[in-house]
């Protein structure tokens, strides 16, 4: 069974490949991230064109243009990468254009963007360069989705993962075969479409990254029946509570705004069962959801480019490396996720 996993965050974007048997790794800049450097360094007027995809650092370097004296020109569909309110987008001072202005703009001085989060035709030149096929069976891919919404995007993030916790308080509640995407999961959508049209006949999955990087952390682990399993991102810090597989809380915040003795006092009340979406929302996070406590013994795994975080406090806690590989943790629990769903086997016996 041949798998091609894609975890796409706000710093790295990790793929694992599983390939006639043999496994391959990579860890690469974000795409956000490589055109906000196109960006900061052009000087001059920049077009863009494309699907949504995660904007943050992109979003901040095309503000910081803006405040030069260049123009940004838009288009509505890749106009939510920065905001889904156009009306806020042209107050900031971008220009919205339709495709068709797009087409026959001069753009001779001026820095073309097409916006997706990944290129999957560069990796299949690659892969297919290593004598590596990329006739994948299942093709799998996470990302972070806040939703589309009139309300505050933040907000929304916090809703939508409490109501699939209600719906089914379980790590798969939140992995998506391409005819269960909630319709306003617009980005997971974007995803998929733009990955169909390169890879047609494979089957596709897709996940949100908190939540694969969650399931991922846990793979394998020796462990008793009560788990907490923490995401320390760049973006965002997350945790569940699981008794026998079962999620029995969850909490969320900008990891900006975690700090080591606030990340001590959600861990305990998440396991004491008392943690509210109201006191999340004081602390500055997305949300949480509490259902019941867990009881003792439990362990706490943590993955995430920030996780030296949890070192800062008084909780006992061990480092995951599904794989031997902090970095591919998130792909590991698309992975697992897949093979809980479809049961198969994929990353055995690796």
């Amino acid at each position: 069974m041949d798998f091609l996993g894609i975890d796409i965050g706000f710093g790295t974007t990790d793929i694992l490949v599983i390939s006639e048997g043999k496994i391959y790794k990579m860890v690469l800049p974000t795409r956000g991230q490589q055109l906000a450097k196109q960006v900061r360094n052009y000087q001059g007027d920049v077009y863009i064109e494309g699907i949504e995809m995660g904007g943050n650092p992109l979003s901040e370097a095309l503000k910081g243009k803006i405040k030069e004296g260049f123009d940004v020109f838009i288009t509505h569909k890749a106009a939510a990468t920065i905001n889904y309110n156009f009306k806020k987008l042209q107050e900031r001072g971008f220009t919205l254009i339709s495709e068709n202005e797009f087409k026959s703009a001069n753009k001779n001085k001026a820095l073309t963007i097409h916006t997706a989060d990944f290129l999957p035709d560069r990796l299949n030149n690659f892969l297919e360069g290593q004598n590596i096929s990329t006739n994948f069976d299942i093709v799998a891919v996470a990302v972070q989705d806040h939703g589309k919404t009139k309300k505050s995007s933040t907000e929304f993030r916090g809703i939508w993962i409490q109501e699939q916790l209600k719906k089914m308080p379980y790590l798969d509640s939140f992995l998506f075969s391409e005819t269960q995407i909630p319709p306003y999961l617009i980005r997971m959508k974007e995803i998929h479409n733009h990955f169909k049209s390169f890879y047609p006949e494979s089957r596709f999955y897709v996940m949100d990254t908190v939540f694969a990087a969650i399931q991922g952390a846990i793979y394998s682990q020796t462990t008793s029946a009560n788990i907490i399993s923490m995401d320390i991102g760049n973006g965002h810090t997350a945790a569940v509570s699981l008794a026998s597989e079962e999620i029995c809380g969850y909490f969320e915040f900008h990891t900006s705004a975690i700090t080591p003795t606030k990340l001590e006092w959600a861990i305990n009340k998440l396991i004491k069962g008392n943690l509210s979406n109201e006191e999340i929302w004081k602390e500055e996070g997305h949300g949480a959801l509490t259902r019941k406590p867990i009881s003792v013994p439990y362990n706490i795994f943590v993955t995430g480019p920030h996780r030296r975080l949890i070192t800062e406090t008084n909780l006992e806690y061990y480092f995951a490396n599904p794989l031997g590989d902090m970095m591919i943790t998130g792909c590991v629990g698309l992975a697992h996720g897949i093979e809980i769903r479809e049961k198969i086997d994929l990353l055995f016996p690796f």
